[in-house]
């Protein structure tokens, strides 16, 4: 974000930490290692990280079925996507609608 605006804001919207990098809001963040724990902690076992780069060689690698592989994915891409749109929501102040979707 700062490459694009020098004036944006640079703290992480969902703890506060000083600088919001990916490694930071995917998955060292409290917030969104809390998310990822829960949902990926079981599925990867002993294979469990939450560094980026680690995660991103899991979701490649042979070691894992290809079932477990295929939800592995499919969890991750759901992480991603929960974590943005909460982090835009509370940059932009939007607010949830409860049994709407947008």
């Amino acid at each position: 974000m700062l490459k694009w605006n020098k004036n944006v804001g640079t703290s992480c919207l969902l703890c506060n930490y000083p600088l919001e990098t990916r490694e930071h809001l995917f998955f060292q963040c409290p917030y969104s290692r809390t998310v990822w724990s829960e949902l990926a902690g079981r599925l990867l076992a002993s294979k469990y990280t939450d560094n980026w780069l680690d995660i991103m060689k899991e979701l490649v690698s042979k070691d894992l079925d290809a079932t477990t592989r295929i939800v592995l994915g499919y969890v991750f891409q759901n992480t991603i996507h929960s974590i943005w749109r909460e982090r835009n929501e509370r940059r932009h102040g939007e607010t949830r609608h409860r049994g709407r979707r947008r």
